[in-house]
């Protein structure tokens, strides 16, 4: 449950972000990288505000794997829904 939730979170806002940019911008891989790098940031962003809100003497220099993680984890449904939206617009 420790890993589960957090990954779910960082999907859904890959997804989330992927469903506007895909909308708004016509390149599928910018629109994808906007979506995983947004995706991305929201979680970073917040998961050191809420640290630096409860444990301040936790933060120390940000290490690059979990950086990554993240936005592998957000980049990769922000592509699928790209695929799909993109499926939609040519069936109709």
């Amino acid at each position: 449950m420790n890993t589960i939730f957090p990954v779910m979170l960082c999907a859904s806002l890959g997804a989330l972000a992927g469903l506007v940019f895909h909308r708004v911008m016509r390149r599928f891989w910018l629109a994808a990288i906007c979506a995983a790098i947004l995706g991305s940031a929201v979680w970073i962003i917040g998961a050191y505000l809420f640290l630096l809100i409860t444990a301040p003497n936790e933060l120390g220099a940000p290490v690059l794997k979990p950086i990554l993680f993240v936005f592998l984890t957000c980049s990769i449904p922000g592509l699928i829904v790209g695929i799909v939206i993109r499926r939609k617009k040519k069936e109709h």
